[in-house]
C-alpha cells in the first residue's frame, strides 16, 4: 500500500521524486576536431555551466593505449571543471577476461585521470545475478584507484536490483532504446525504493522537440535522475549533439529550477527511510511536521 501511495504522487507531481538535480548522462562518442567548425566539444563544455553533464569518453572502444593524442588533450582540457567525464570500458556481459577490463580501467586511471576523468562507464553489463560478483569485483577495483569516483553501468535494460543495492554501481542505465519504445517502457518496482541518481535513461531517434521533453517528463515519473535524449538515429546515435540540444538544456534547467522551489523532497518525507511513503508521514509532511 505504502509503495503504491508514493508511485501516485510521483506521477501526479505532487511529491518531488528528485532530491537533487536532474542530470544528463551523454555518451560523447565524438571525435574532437578542434579545427573544424564542426567541433562541439565547447558547446557542451558551455552547457554544463547550466546544467550538471557527465560525458562518457570512448577514445577506441575503450581507453585505446598511452593516454590521450594531442586532439583529446584539447577536448579534455575543454571539459575539465565543467563537465564529469567517464571512460567507457566494455564488459562483452560478465564473458570478457577480467583482467583484460581491469587492464583498460588501468590506462583510463594512469593517463586520463590527470586530464580530468573521474569515473567508469561499464557497458555491456549482465543483468543476471549469476555475473554479479564479476561486476562487484570492478566496482570495488574502480573506486580503489585514486580519481576514480563514480562507477556507472549499462545493461540497456532492466536489472536485478542487487546491481544497485551491492552496490555493484553508483548508477545504472536501465533503459538504453529508441523513443518509439520508452513510452511503453515498465519500470521495476524497486526502482521506486532508491534515490533517483541511481539510475539512467538513454533515449535516441526522438524527433522532435516534444518527443524529447516527454522522454524526460517519463523519466521524472519513472525515478530516474540521469537522462539524454537525441534525434540522432542508428547505427552510432551518440557521435554528435542532437539539434535541439539548446532546448533540452532549457528544459532540464527549468525542471531543476522547480527542485529548487522549497517544496518537501521524497527524502523530507520519508522520516523512516525505508524508501516508501506511509500516510502519516504524507499527512505530517503537509501539516509542515
Amino acid at each position: 500500500m505504502n509503495k503504491i501511495i508514493t508511485t501516485i504522487l510521483l506521477v501526479m507531481g505532487f511529491l518531488k521524486a528528485q532530491d537533487e538535480p536532474l542530470r544528463v548522462l551523454i555518451p560523447w562518442y565524438n571525435y574532437p576536431i578542434h579545427w573544424s567548425a564542426d567541433y562541439q566539444w565547447d558547446d557542451l563544455a558551455s552547457s554544463a555551466s547550466q546544467i550538471p553533464i557527465t560525458a562518457i569518453i570512448n577514445a577506441n572502444n575503450g581507453p585505446g593505449s598511452g593516454g590521450p593524442n594531442a586532439d583529446y588533450i584539447v577536448g579534455m582540457s575543454e571539459l575539465a571543471g565543467k563537465v564529469t567525464t567517464v571512460g567507457y570500458v566494455p564488459t562483452g556481459y560478465g564473458n570478457r577476461d577480467i583482467s583484460t577490463v581491469k587492464a583498460e580501467i588501468d590506462e583510463w586511471a594512469d593517463y586520463w585521470v590527470p586530464h580530468g576523468l573521474s569515473g567508469i562507464f561499464i557497458d555491456e553489463m549482465s543483468n543476471e545475478t549469476s555475473k554479479l560478483s564479476y561486476y562487484e569485483d570492478l566496482y570495488a577495483y574502480i573506486l580503489n584507484k585514486p580519481g576514480l569516483e563514480e562507477v556507472h553501468g549499462n545493461s540497456g535494460v532492466s536489472s536485478e536490483e542487487a546491481y544497485v543495492s551491492a552496490p555493484a554501481t553508483t548508477a545504472l542505465v536501465i533503459s538504453e532504446n529508441y523513443m518509439s519504445e520508452w513510452p511503453s517502457y515498465v519500470t521495476d518496482s524497486w526502482v521506486n525504493e532508491y534515490d533517483a541518481a541511481r539510475f539512467s535513461m538513454l533515449v535516441h531517434t526522438a524527433s522532435t522537440t516534444s518527443e524529447m521533453q516527454t522522454a524526460i517528463d517519463l523519466a521524472l515519473q519513472r525515478n530516474i535522475g540521469l537522462v539524454y535524449v537525441t534525434d540522432d538515429v542508428m547505427p552510432n546515435p551518440w557521435d554528435k549533439l542532437p539539434t535541439y540540444w539548446q532546448e533540452q538544456v532549457n528544459y532540464i534547467k527549468s525542471l531543476n529550477q522547480g527542485n529548487d522551489s522549497g517544496e518537501p523532497t521524497f527524502k523530507d518525507m520519508d522520516t523512516d527511510g525505508d524508501g516508501c511513503l506511509s500516510e502519516e508521514e504524507f499527512e505530517n509532511a503537509n501539516n509542515g511536521n
